[in-house]
C-alpha cells in the first residue's frame, strides 16, 4: 500500500485532523496535501458547512493561552430597524472599532441572525477581561448609537455574561453562534456572510502536523472515528477525517499507534490558523 498521510492537532485546543492520501507519492514534505475543492460560491445565509468552520475555529485555539474566559455579548435592536442588512453590520462594526478605542484590541466572533419577531441581532463572543466597567459600557454604548436615551433599549438591547469555561463556551456557541437559520425567508434579507471574526490573529493557535505511513494514518483515522463516533468516508486518495479531541488524547492516540512520524513546523495544516475566515466588512 503506497501514499502517506497527515496528522494535525491544536496545542490546547480540541481539534484534530487526519488526511489520508492513498497511492500518492510524497517527493518533498513541503508540498503539502493534494488540493481540494475549488472557488467558495455566494455566500447565501448559514450553511451545514458555514457552522463546520465556525465551530472548528474555536476548537483550534490554544486554551491555556488565553487570559481570562471571554464574554457572551447580544445585541439586539429593541422596536425599529432598518431594512438594509448592510447597515446592521456597519453599526455592529462601529461598535467593535468604539470597544477597540476604548478597551484595547481583541479577537471577537460575531454572528447575525433574527429573533422571532424578525428582529436582526449580532451574538459576539468577545476574548475581553470581564469588568463591571465594561458591562455598563457596553450597555450604555449600544444604546447611544441606536436609541439615545431610550431606558428601554438600555435595559433590553444588550445582554453581556461571561463563559464559566471552555465547555460553557462551546455550549454556546453550538446553541448560538453555530445555530442553523430558523426562520424561513428571512434569510433572503442577509447580505454576504453571517458571521466572522475580528482581530482572530490576536487568538494563540498553535497546529502541530505530522507526517506519517498510509497504514499510520488509516488506523488513527480509524481510532479518532471511534472516538468520536463518526463513521469513517472514503478510502482514497484526499479521505479525510475531523473530530474535536483534546491535544493530551491526540497525543496518547499517536504514542500508541504511530512509529515513524515526524513533525513539521510552519506546514500549510488543513488549515493552520483562522486567518480563512471573513472579517465584518460584507
Amino acid at each position: 500500500m503506497t501514499g502517506w498521510g497527515r496528522i494535525v492537532y491544536h496545542r490546547g485546543g480540541d481539534l484534530a485532523q487526519v488526511r489520508v492520501n492513498e497511492g500518492v507519492e510524497l517527493a518533498d514534505p513541503s508540498v503539502g496535501d493534494v488540493p481540494r475543492g475549488g472557488p467558495r460560491g455566494e455566500v447565501r445565509g448559514f450553511s451545514k458547512a458555514s457552522r463546520r468552520r465556525c465551530l472548528r475555529s474555536l476548537a483550534r485555539i490554544n486554551q491555556y493561552g488565553v487570559e481570562s474566559m471571554p464574554l457572551f455579548v447580544t445585541l439586539t435592536w429593541h422596536d425599529t430597524w432598518a431594512d438594509d442588512p448592510r447597515s446592521w453590520k456597519a453599526l455592529c462594526r462601529a461598535f467593535l472599532q468604539r470597544m477597540r478605542r476604548k478597551w484595547g484590541r481583541c479577537a471577537v466572533m460575531w454572528r447575525l441572525e433574527f429573533q422571532r419577531r424578525g428582529a436582526p441581532h449580532f451574538h459576539l463572543i468577545a476574548f475581553l477581561k470581564h469588568s463591571d466597567a465594561l458591562v455598563t459600557w457596553l450597555h450604555e454604548t449600544w444604546t447611544e448609537m441606536l436609541h439615545p436615551g431610550d431606558a428601554d433599549h438600555l435595559k433590553h438591547g444588550t445582554h453581556v455574561r461571561k463563559a464559566d469555561s471552555w465547555r460553557h463556551l462551546r455550549a454556546y456557541a453550538a446553541k448560538y453562534m453555530a445555530k442553523e437559520e430558523r426562520y424561513a425567508g428571512m434569510e433572503s434579507q442577509l447580505y454576504g456572510r453571517v458571521w466572522g471574526w475580528e482581530d482572530a490573529a490576536l487568538l494563540p493557535v498553535e497546529p502541530v502536523s505530522y507526517l506519517v505511513t498510509i497504514r499510520e494514518a488509516l488506523a488513527f483515522r480509524r481510532a479518532l472515528a471511534r472516538a468520536g463516533g463518526q463513521r469513517v468516508r472514503g478510502r482514497g486518495c484526499g479521505g479525510s477525517l475531523t473530530g474535536y479531541l483534546r491535544a493530551s488524547t491526540v497525543r496518547r492516540y499517536a504514542a500508541a499507534l504511530l512509529s515513524s512520524a515526524w513533525e513539521i513546523e510552519g506546514l500549510d495544516a488543513l488549515p493552520p490558523t483562522l486567518s480563512g475566515v471573513s472579517e465584518l466588512t460584507s
